[in-house]
């Protein structure tokens, strides 16, 4: 079995994406499975945070070992992760998986945070800790493909083909479209963050946006986001 891994900096887009790759019959989808460990390791207060600490494995080793050693009937187990939730990571067992990273533009999602959050800082955009695991995959002789998610919404097969080239799996149209609703692969906190996605049976086609400036408090992280953003968008996989 094959384990495809998925590294994200935003949650809507990589959760369509764990629903595509979950949709083909030779694949199942694994939802977030450091999600626990970054809580405790971070301390940090995100919605759910007890229930998820209370149902599911913290300890980093063993979840890889739990991760390698699913017995299931299918070729490939596509594992979705926040690259916030690697980093601090001391087991490396993305070396030995088929990586896929995840990128959005850096001043939509700074202003998607404004909106919510007032006070974060770089780290928590995730796109600083995205290069600098790429970085370590392409010095550990990787090179694994990178999807920009406007990209991905422009032209959602022409993407997905060329993913499935790069990790040398067959691509399965089924990739394409998924039923609406909650889905058995889903983590405990779903409910607080996927209601959107859930309504989604597809790739929502790209409607460009009209350009919005950063909030003024939020310039420098901005600046700073933005170059980690456009050194990986150079090498991602075009529309």
């Amino acid at each position: 079995m094959k384990m495809i891994h998925l590294i994200s900096g935003p949650r809507n887009i990589s959760t369509s994406l764990m629903y595509s790759f979950n949709n083909r019959k030779d694949c199942l989808g694994i939802d977030e499975p450091f999600y626990a460990h970054y809580l405790k390791h971070t301390g940090l207060t995100h919605p759910m945070r007890e229930s998820i600490l209370a149902t599911m494995e913290i300890d980093e080793n063993k979840i890889v070992e739990n991760l390698k050693s699913k017995q299931t009937d299918i070729d490939y187990l596509f594992v979705k992760n926040m690259a916030s939730h690697l980093y601090h990571l001391k087991n490396d067992f993305y070396y030995q998986a088929e990586n896929i990273f995840l990128i959005r533009d850096t001043d939509a999602v700074i202003n998607s945070f404004a909106k919510v959050v007032s006070d974060f800082s770089l780290d928590d955009i995730g796109i600083k800790q995205e290069f600098e695991i790429y970085q370590k995959l392409k010095d550990h002789g990787l090179n694994p493909p990178i999807i920009d998610s406007n990209e991905l919404l422009k032209n959602p097969e022409k993407i997905l083909r060329e993913v499935c080239r790069q990790l040398e799996i067959p691509f399965d149209m089924d990739m394409l479209k998924w039923q609406a609703g909650p889905k058995t692969i889903d983590g405990i906190w779903a409910k607080q963050w996927y209601n959107n996605t859930h309504k989604s049976t597809s790739f929502s086609i790209a409607i460009p946006s009209e350009k919005r400036q950063v909030p003024y408090d939020k310039e420098t992280i901005a600046k700073e986001a933005k170059k980690y953003y456009s050194t990986l968008f150079e090498q991602s996989i075009k529309a």
